[in-house]
């Protein structure tokens, strides 16, 4: 990831794609069709705080045909955050070719596998396998199963716990990027405070709490993460 990183620098079509596929866990076609104006604040209870969080709203193009596709919010993480300030404007979406034109979700599988080979790596890099590699941030930061769906959007539960999943969508997936950040930069992802402290904080909350949440602190680490397909 290091080399992809060294070759393509922030501002580059390369960078963005790499960056909207790892850092909000996308797939190819919702890697292609984000556009700015999904991107949203929301506010979430932390330990008793309203906080603000910066992030994307996302309909996931999988079974969108079928079913209207997954609806989800995930939360800009600084690392992301930095590519986003760099990113190309000139078009609606978020990625866009030299020209300033949104990609196919089908061209970027031929992209991706073109800026692979100029940054020097091994054939079968893919966009999914970065999807994979922020599955792989969350649960080596000891993110929840729950966490994790609600980051990735899957949806593999029984169909009663949708309805008070759903409601709790935002928190979880504000809570699951939370430990990556703190894996990834030892620090935490501190939405805004937009009102005041609001009851008594919860002990086993992870945003504001200098023990790293549930259990006491994160064991941060160097992490390897490949993405392959």
């Amino acid at each position: 990831m290091e080399q992809f990183e060294r070759r393509w620098p922030v501002g580059t079509s390369a960078r963005t794609c790499y960056g909207l596929a790892l850092w909000l866990g996308n797939r190819r076609g919702d890697v292609a069709g984000l556009r700015w104006d999904q991107r949203v604040t929301h506010r979430v209870l932390i330990d008793g705080v309203e906080r603000q969080f910066d992030g994307f709203d996302i309909v996931q193009a999988k079974n969108k045909g079928r079913t209207g596709g997954k609806r989800l919010f995930v939360p800009v993480t600084p690392m992301l955050a930095e590519i986003l300030d760099a990113a190309d404007r000139r078009g609606e979406t978020v990625l866009v070719t030299g020209y300033g034109q949104p990609f196919s979700a089908k061209s970027l599988t031929g992209a991706m596998a073109h800026w692979c080979a100029l940054a020097g790596l091994p054939k079968g890099l893919t966009l999914h396998g970065l999807r994979k590699s922020l599955g792989v941030y969350l649960a080596e930061a000891e993110a929840s199963t729950r966490q994790m769906m609600d980051v990735l959007g899957h949806d593999d539960i029984d169909h009663a716990e949708l309805y008070s999943r759903e409601a709790s969508q935002v928190r979880l997936a504000v809570q699951g990027m939370d430990r990556v950040v703190r894996l990834v930069t030892r620090k935490p992802l501190l939405g805004e405070p937009v009102g005041e402290p609001r009851g008594e904080p919860p002990h086993n909350q992870l945003i504001n709490n200098d023990n790293g949440g549930p259990g006491g602190c994160i064991e941060t680490f160097d992490l390897i993460v490949f993405f392959a397909g």
